[in-house]
This record gives C-alpha cells, sequence and structure tokens, in this order.
C-alpha cells in the first residue's frame, strides 16, 4: 500500500486523494450519482445519522464480523454489487470486482 493510502483514515481522505490522482472525468463519474443524485443524497444522509459508539475496555483479540444472507456465510456484513463502466477503474472490471469479493469473503450479486 502506497504511504499517501496509509494516512487515509476515513472516506473524505479516499476521495482527496482520489481527486488528486483521477482524471476528472472518472473522478467525477466515481464521486457523483445518477440524474439530480436524490438518492445518493438520501443515502449520504441517512448513513450520517449512524453514530459508532466505541466500546472500551473491551476484549478485541478474536472479533468476528461474520453474518449470513440469505443462507450464504459471509465474513464480513458487507457484499459488491455491479456498477457498470468499472473498467475505467482497472481492466477487469466487474469480473475484478466478483474475484475480490469472493477473496475477502463476501458476495457480489
Amino acid at each position: 500500500m502506497s504511504r499517501k493510502l496509509d494516512r487515509c483514515y476515513n472516506l473524505e481522505d479516499l476521495r482527496k486523494q482520489a481527486r488528486k490522482r483521477l482524471p476528472s472525468p472518472m473522478y467525477h463519474y466515481m464521486r457523483g450519482g445518477a440524474d439530480d443524485e436524490w438518492s445518493l443524497n438520501n443515502n449520504t444522509a441517512a448513513f450520517d445519522r449512524y453514530e459508532l459508539l466505541p466500546r472500551y475496555l473491551v476484549n478485541v483479540e478474536k472479533i468476528d464480523a461474520g453474518v449470513t444472507v440469505l443462507g450464504q456465510e459471509l465474513e464480513w456484513p458487507l457484499f459488491l454489487s455491479p456498477t457498470g463502466m468499472s473498467r475505467i477503474f482497472h481492466h477487469d472490471g466487474e469480473i475484478g470486482a466478483a474475484r475480490a469479493a469472493h477473496r475477502s469473503g463476501t458476495m457480489y450479486s
């Protein structure tokens, strides 16, 4: 991993790096949403309402983030979906994303 990515601690840090490194059309495609971005804005607002509450003095030696989704055991509670035009970011496109999901222990639908 590059040293600059090592200093990314949240999504905003990653966005700033993407803005610096990606050609403008690629960055705006990745950063934007469809049409008037209604869904993007509402989804962002919904996630902004969540709070992460740290638990202090808790043993974190063995953590299991696994879940079961539609009968499928996943190692972590997120999964990937096709986005369209993913080949502008990597030559393997959707196939690469599906392989990455499998390697990381989650699903691609």
